[in-house]
């Protein structure tokens, strides 16, 4: 009778069958493994060496060397532990020397991770099956409707955070990449698949809550059909999620990363070790504890029956269970501390060391191992991106020791989605509302993409921290060098010069609101900073930022890491937590469909209000360049810089997208939003954070602690920018561009160019300086932070496609026969936008309402250009090869 109902057994049909598969396939894949493992140390328990020295294995980790008569060589020599694996070179496995591999051998698992959070998206926004409900039923339904003892949004704080948080505390200590993201994965994979079945079976049943009486009559009032079924008359939602009780999903998810939090601990601390320390079985039972303590609270506020949380529970458990042996061994196994991959990798290391061994004893006995003599053998092979600087005339100052993914999380941490969206975000919904946020940014998206890929194939020809000064300089020939990476290099500083203070300057007025909001609101008498005090703030981050970036490049790596990863997850919590606590969300079609056209600034066009949005789109897709201008400081620089490039870009546009989507679903009166009357003055995003945990909580705070991980965002944004400054101004000097280059291109002892960096927090201080004389021209000078910057980076693609384009050597990252073409659509891109965000954004046009950006634009040009003509065409030749011949 209900045909829009059959496809969700279906649907349950399907997961229960790949599901199945998984489940049975996985024993059989540990049972290879350990045979795999089991053959590897048959086949190694008796190594001879040419001494007379055997190797001893024992579960995949060389033991140590012995000697069966005499050993000439104590110094190597280990004892084997009894009934615990000895670790071999444990610190060696860190994100940074092993990061990148792990992440890139595991991209698929990555990727089905993405595919399952869109099932689940998906899955969300489905109706439930809705079965037949009569007025006898009523009886065992009419249960008081009470609010959630656990909100909706604390689920993946406890159930996917807290063990996360746990993790890396255990990292922290041990710096075992492996664990690290093998339990991360491992509990994503438990969560997802949990909350795929227990939304699959949900939707398919559709059995309804025991609260069902007060969602479908919240007045009390009964009506019902010819049959004697219920004609429901309660909220849309409230009804659907009425029919959504087996099983529960607090508890499944709950049971699910709870669970595999306590699998994760009990081998940790060896609970399992037959040594009776009943203490260590309370650690590893407290988070199970924590999920029953969940269940019960389903029951008790009548949103489930027992029976749902029972089988929630089992679902989630039993999940966990399969997921964490995909990566460990059993938690009661004497090598259950740590994942199989990390076994695997010590195997490898210590066959590595000693085949290292035995071949420097050869060597000192003058033999020669495989073909090669002794001073060839002991040669350390060069860096391939150190060797390709070489070839380019520079020799190794900078210290060079970041990954590929410490390489891209300094772009993606500059890009920062939070940081870019949140500040324009006003932007966006002036001009266009929540229809150029969500398709504008797609458009800006593909097209900047575009742009990285271009670079990305030049960046992996010159690998240096130039950038793209220097690849302007090599594209553009012998007679055009000179000129083209002036232009190009003094755009491109001065536009990160830009991009830092701006993004400053956000954060200190992002504080200034915080602040506003916890005293009051601007409504409440709240605290509003004047204009002295913004810059106060905005010069103190600079000054923290500064101090940041002196210290050495590993510490630096590890924060750019860290903020990577905190925009990842910021925006995961954010684009769920804020729809999901706004008691008033905006429907599906109004996020897809409705364009804003109450500016109040006098534009009426469609097409031209679009346009002006898509500024919150290219100005936070901007930055991604660091990851060229940290090149000599990155490992294989030619190949994972442009890796970095891109990736930032996809990565961004991705994460972006979710929280725009998220967000917008909050919006639903722009107009009132878009006030300065309102209680963040005006500050789109924080009025819609603090209204949604101030309409379903009576309090504000939960919106401010959400500015508050925003606020982290952008800190981090504004430290990797001064960063990328300092590596620019560096390079710009050392080939003596700069007035008092031999100054800034120093480097101190920690191979850190540290008057560089203080040089690029100054002179953002003084560009925020502009804000006490006129806010108008401040915004002149942060325009410079999106047009300066992609006309630096149109030029280097311009030369490519024009002048080079015959010439050109692509390195490890070519785009083959499409490079022409990919580049003119960046080139064109970058000259539309250029004409598109000079235009003016009010009528009439007033000193006030004037767009300033052509003439910030046209007057750094117009200096430039006089600095070359009166001074710098006789002394600036472009790049300087510093390697004396």
């Amino acid at each position: 009778q209900n045909a829009s109902s059959l496809p969700f057994p279906s649907l349950f049909f399907f997961f229960f069958c790949n599901y199945s598969q998984l489940l049975f396939l996985v024993p059989f894949r540990t049972a290879l493994v350990s045979l795999d493992i089991s053959v590897v140390k048959k086949r190694n328990q008796n190594l001879h060496c040419s001494d007379g020295t055997w190797i001893a294995f024992r579960s995949s980790q060389v033991l140590g060397k012995y000697s069966e008569t005499s050993n000439p060589n104590p110094q190597v020599e280990q004892e084997p532990q009894r009934g615990r694996m000895q670790e071999i070179d444990l610190g060696i496995h860190t994100i940074r020397s092993h990061g990148g591999g792990l992440a890139s051998k595991h991209k698929h698992d990555w990727i089905i991770l993405v595919i399952l959070v869109a099932i689940e998206i998906g899955l969300q926004l489905i109706s439930p099956f809705y079965r037949y409900v009569g007025k006898d039923m009523m009886t065992d339904l009419k249960y008081p409707f009470n609010d959630n003892t656990i909100p909706v949004w604390s689920v993946p704080i406890y159930a996917v955070l807290l063990p996360i948080i746990i993790f890396v505390c255990f990292y922290v200590k041990r710096t075992c990449v492996y664990d690290l993201h093998h339990s991360i994965i491992g509990l994503l994979f438990t969560v997802l698949i949990t909350g795929i079945i227990t939304d699959s079976i949900k939707l398919a049943t559709g059995r309804p809550r025991p609260n069902f009486y007060w969602r479908c009559f919240p007045d009390g009032k009964e009506l019902y059909d010819a049959l004697g079924g219920v004609v429901c008359h309660g909220e849309p939602g409230e009804v659907k999620e009425g029919h959504k009780s087996f099983p529960s999903g607090h508890t499944s998810w709950s049971f699910a990363g709870l669970g595999f939090l306590s699998l994760y601990l009990s081998g940790k601390i060896k609970a399992f070790n037959r040594e009776g320390h009943v203490a260590k079985l309370c650690i590893v039972f407290a988070p199970l504890l924590a999920a029953c303590l969940v269940g019960i609270s389903r029951v008790d506020d009548y949103w489930h029956h027992w029976q749902d949380v029972f089988a929630g529970g089992l679902i989630g458990l039993f999940v966990a269970a399969f997921c964490y042996r995909q990566f460990y061994p059993n938690p009661y196994h004497e090598e259950g501390w740590g994942p199989y991959a990390y076994f695997v990798a010590a195997q490898e290391r210590g066959s590595q060391q000693n085949g290292d061994a035995m071949r420097t004893m050869s060597l000192q006995g003058g033999a020669t191992m495989g073909g090669f003599s002794g001073d060839q053998s002991l040669t350390p092979s060069m860096d391939s991106g150190q060797a390709r600087l070489k070839e380019l005339g520079y020799k190794q100052e900078l210290k060079r020791d970041l990954s590929v993914f410490s390489n891209f999380a300094i772009s993606f941490s500059i890009i920062s989605v939070l940081t870019g969206i949140t500040t324009t975000y006003n932007t966006g919904l002036r001009f266009g509302g929540t229809v150029t946020l969500v398709y504008g940014w797609f458009v800006a998206g593909v097209f900047t993409m575009c742009v990285g890929l271009s670079m990305a194939e030049i960046c992996s020809s010159y690998p240096t921290s130039g950038g793209l000064y220097y690849w302007s300089a090599m594209l553009a020939g012998p007679r055009w060098a000179p000129l083209a990476s002036w232009l190009t290099g003094w755009f491109n500083i001065v536009g990160q010069w830009a991009v830092t203070a701006s993004v400053d300057f956000s954060l200190a007025q992002l504080i200034q609101v915080i602040v506003l909001l916890s005293t009051g609101g601007k409504n409440g008498g709240g605290y509003q900073g004047s204009d002295y005090v913004v810059i106060a703030i905005h010069g103190g981050i600079l000054f923290i930022h500064a101090l940041l970036n002196s210290l050495p490049i590993s510490v630096l790596s590890f924060i750019g890491q860290l903020a990577a990863l905190w925009n990842l997850l910021g925006v995961l919590v954010l684009m769920i937590l804020i729809p999901v606590v706004s008691t008033e969300r905006a429907t599906t079609k109004f996020v897809f469909t409705n364009f804003n056209t109450d500016n109040g600034l006098g534009i009426t066009s469609y097409a031209y209000i679009f346009v002006l949005g898509l500024l919150m789109s290219q100005y936070t897709i901007t930055g991604y360049d660091a990851s060229a201008h940290m090149t000599e400081e990155t490992i294989d620089a030619d190949k994972n810089g442009p890796r970095g490039i891109i990736s930032a870009i996809g990565i961004s546009i991705l994460f972006g997208w979710g929280y725009i989507l998220g967000i917008s679903y909050a919006v639903t009166d722009i107009p009132y939003l878009l006030t300065e009357t309102n209680n963040s003055g005006g500050y789109a995003i924080a009025e819609i954070f603090y209204l949604a945990f101030k309409s379903r909580f009576g309090s504000g705070t939960g919106g401010i602690v959400c500015l508050g991980i925003v606020a982290v965002a952008v800190f981090f944004c504004g430290m990797s920018s001064v960063t990328s400054n300092s590596r620019m101004a560096y390079a710009f000097s050392r080939d003596g561009a700069m007035p008092f280059s031999p100054l800034w291109h120093k480097v101190n002892s920690r191979e850190v160019p540290v008057n560089a960096v203080w040089l690029s927090a100054s002179i953002s201080f003084c560009m925020a300086l502009t804000s006490l004389g006129s806010i108008v021209a401040f915004q002149a000078m942060v325009s410079i932070a999106t047009i300066g910057l992609y006309i630096a980076y149109a030029l280097p693609i311009f030369l490519r496609v024009t002048l080079s384009r015959k010439t050109f050597v692509a390195g490890p990252f070519s785009l083959g026969r499409y490079g022409n073409v990919v580049g003119w659509v960046a080139v064109i891109w970058v000259a539309t936008i250029s004409v598109l965000f000079s235009l003016p954004v009010a009528y009439p046009i007033t000193a006030e309402t004037l767009n300033y950006t052509p003439v910030a634009v046209a007057g750094l040009l117009a200096i430039i250009l006089s600095y070359w003509l009166i001074s710098a065409r006789h002394w600036f030749t472009g790049p300087v090869s510093n390697i004396l011949s």
